[in-house]
Order: structure tokens, then C-alpha cells, then sequence
């Protein structure tokens, strides 16, 4: 047998190579990328999907939920999701609505046991879509937000030690703060009455005027929820979303969740101290990856009017732009822009991607769908948005849109 030639070995080898890299599937071509971006941050977890509203077409989970212990983070790990919960009190709200129990124009001081009202423009009354739309004027102060809706009793001592200056006096003041009721925090803070009010805990501009994004604002909508329901909000969430969605990995703390599964969170590589949010509809929903995703599909399945927690119309109306006056939303990083009732509509161009982000000590989450193709994609990762890894996690969250039609 006559020998190969050196030179056509390696036309040989080129040409298997090639034909290697072109039978790549799209999804392992996009495991290559994550991995690639994955390995070159040092993100301590996350986990991602990509869905259309009857499948999951990718899922991948990448790292730690606990680094000391070597904890794989996976689609089952947990932690609260931050302002994402937001969307929750968005169906609650369209649900009542359905019920003819309020409408999106009712004056929140037709339902509150306590009056709320702007100081610059008292004759203009705050309504519920104002809440849900951010124009309500209501401001999250530091000081009446930041430093007092969280409450922490973890003081090991040197636990704030590495982390940023923000962080350590905002966990150092969480150990003196109150741990009450979600209603006694909004009247504190937002009636007359209150033993925190201050004129400055709104704005100068009228309601209904001016997008400025307020925790305190959705929290007092989740109380709403509360009151006209007549049940707890989270009692509500749980009985009215999560069980219809079987959503059982899903609650409001770690005595309604497996804590087994709680992710260690994490900045900059330092683990922050445990806590809890007093204002919890804003931001405390803990869920796991693979629950997110379920609740995504089913979010993008209301859209095209195929659930049965709300009707195709109210599922609509809520995913719509509510605020005419609304700037355009281009990147993910901002929080002002086009609103639905809780939920964010951002684009370059169009109508735009429907969903929401949140933030909180310790964890990021990215969840949004696009209206025209019906994809999907979500990132869940126990770091947040004062880490050092934003920027790789921003890249990441790129690629999966880059990506997620060619994997269906």
C-alpha cells in the first residue's frame, strides 16, 4: 500500500475538522460560547433555559451554590429572584380585575385602610396602574427603603468583611431594623401618620406624570392585593399562581421551601449575610431554575391566549404598553421604560421583549420573552449587579438572544 503523503494528511485532517465544526448543533454551539464565557468570569453559579410555550429547547447550569462545599449549582438550586417577583403582583392584579373586584383605574385611597397621598399635588389621587406602571411618584428614598425593608439577625462576626461599602452599612443596619407587617412598613412610610413620613418620600412631579421606578410603590400594590382579596399576599400568589402552575419549588421563605437547596449568595466572591425583605412582594419570591421556567412557558402561553389563570384579553392588556409617555428602553440594565402592569417591554426597535429583571444581595435574574417568534430565555445566578462578573453575566445573557432561535 502506498503511503499518504504529509500534505495530504493534513488536507485530510482539515477537511474532517471542518466537517466537525459544521455538524456542530446550535445548542452545542452555544454550550461552546457559555462555557467559553462561563470559565473566563468567575460567576459563582447560574443556570439558563431557553423555552417556546410548549418546550424547553436548551437548559445548562454552570458552577457552584456553594463554593467551600462545592455545591453544584443546578435547575432545582433556589433563591429569591428579586424584582422578577414584580410579575406576580401583575397577574394578582389582573385576576382581581377579571373578578370585577377593582379595575386598573381605581384610587388606591378607595381601598387603603390608610390615606396615600402626593404632598406637592394633593388633589391628584394615585391609582393602581400608576403603582404598576411606576408613575405613581412614590420614591424609594435609601432611608426609607434600602436601609429599612431589609432585616437580617445574621451577625457572624467579620461576615460583612470584603464586601462593597454599600453593603456593609446596609447589612449593618439590617440588624437593628423591624421585622413587621407589610402593612405597618407602607403606613410608617407613606401616611401622614407614619413614624418615618417624610414629604421627600415622593416626588415633586404629579402621579401619572413621571416613570420612577419604586419598590415601595409595588409593595403597597401587593398590599392591595391583600386587602381586596381578603387573603395574605403570599397565601394569595401561592393558592391563585404557583399551585395552578405547579410551581412546588416556589415560595415566599425558607420554611415554605426546601433550604437544603438554598443557594449560598454571593458578591464579588464574598458570601453576604442571610435576610429577608419586609416589603417581600417586591423582591422575596424563591424559586428554583426549573421552576422559572415553567412559570416562563406559561407566561408566554397566556400571550398567545392559552392559560387558564388569566383570560387572553387581561394577558394582553398586561404585557402592553400602559404609560404613553414612556421613553424607549434599549438594554436590559434599565429600569425606566415601556411598562405593562409589572411587566418590562424593551427593544431597539419594535415592540420589543416582555419581561422583568431583578437585583437583590446576592442574586440576579433575567427573565423575558420575544412577542413575535414566542422564545423565551432566562438566567438565574446567586451574584448580583454590584459584582464584579456583571459585565461577563451582561455577555452571557447576550448570547442566549443571540442564540435562541437557532435552537428550536
Amino acid at each position: 500500500m502506498n503511503k499518504i503523503s504529509p500534505i495530504l494528511c493534513f488536507f485530510i485532517f482539515l477537511s474532517g475538522f471542518t466537517t466537525s465544526l459544521n455538524s456542530q448543533t446550535a445548542a452545542e454551539k452555544l454550550s461552546q460560547e457559555l462555557n467559553t464565557a462561563f470559565q473566563n468570569s468567575s460567576i459563582p453559579g447560574m443556570a439558563i433555559s431557553i423555552v417556546n410555550k410548549d418546550k424547553v429547547l436548551y437548559q445548562n447550569e454552570f458552577g457552584y451554590a456553594d463554593i467551600d462545599k462545592k455545591t453544584p449549582y443546578t435547575q432545582h438550586t433556589i433563591h429569591n429572584i428579586g424584582s422578577t417577583s414584580k410579575t406576580f403582583i401583575g397577574i394578582s392584579i389582573m385576576q382581581l380585575v377579571e373578578q370585577g373586584k377593582l379595575t386598573l383605574d381605581t384610587k388606591v385611597n378607595d381601598i387603603l385602610p390608610f390615606d396615600v397621598t402626593n404632598p406637592y399635588h394633593p388633589e391628584k389621587a394615585i391609582t393602581i396602574r400608576q403603582l404598576a406602571t411606576h408613575t405613581a411618584s412614590i420614591r424609594d428614598r435609601t432611608f426609607n427603603y434600602d436601609l429599612r425593608s431589609y432585616v437580617s439577625r445574621d451577625d457572624a462576626k467579620g461576615n460583612r468583611k470584603g464586601l462593597p461599602l454599600i453593603y456593609k452599612i446596609q447589612f449593618k443596619r439590617m440588624l437593628k431594623n423591624e421585622s413587621i407587617s407589610l402593612g405597618a412598613f407602607l403606613e410608617n412610610t407613606l401616611s401622614t401618620k407614619g413614624k418615618w413620613y417624610k414629604k421627600r418620600n415622593f416626588n415633586k412631579t404629579a402621579p401619572g406624570t413621571t416613570e420612577d421606578y419604586s419598590n415601595i410603590g409595588a409593595a403597597l400594590a401587593g398590599y392591595i392585593v391583600e386587602i381586596v382579596s381578603g387573603e395574605k399576599y403570599d397565601d394569595y400568589v401561592v393558592k391563585n399562581i404557583l399551585q395552578p402552575l405547579k410551581m412546588e419549588a416556589t415560595g415566599w421563605n425558607k420554611e415554605t421551601t426546601n433550604s437544603k437547596l438554598f443557594a449560598k449568595r454571593y458578591v464579588n466572591g464574598k458570601a453576604v449575610p442571610d435576610y429577608d425583605l419586609v416589603t417581600y412582594p417586591d423582591g422575596s419570591l424563591i424559586s428554583s431554575n426549573a421552576d422559572l421556567t415553567t412559570y416562563l412557558m406559561a407566561m408566554i402561553k397566556g400571550y398567545y391566549g392559552e392559560s387558564t389563570i388569566l383570560s387572553p384579553q387581561s394577558f394582553k392588556q398586561m404585557m402592553q404598553n400602559q404609560y404613553e409617555e414612556a421613553p424607549l428602553a434599549t438594554t436590559i440594565q434599565e429600569t425606566e421604560g415601556r411598562s405593562g402592569i409589572f411587566w418590562d417591554i424593551f427593544a431597539k426597535t419594535g415592540n420589543g421583549d416582555i419581561g422583568h429583571n431583578g437585583s437583590d444581595p446576592g442574586i440576579l435574574t433575567f427573565l423575558y420573552f420575544d412577542p413575535i417568534s414566542g422564545i423565551g430565555c432566562l438566567l438565574k445566578t446567586n451574584t448580583d449587579a454590584e459584582d464584579k462578573n456583571l459585565k461577563s453575566i451582561y455577555a452571557i445573557w447576550e448570547i442566549l438572544i443571540k442564540h435562541r432561535e437557532s435552537v428550536r
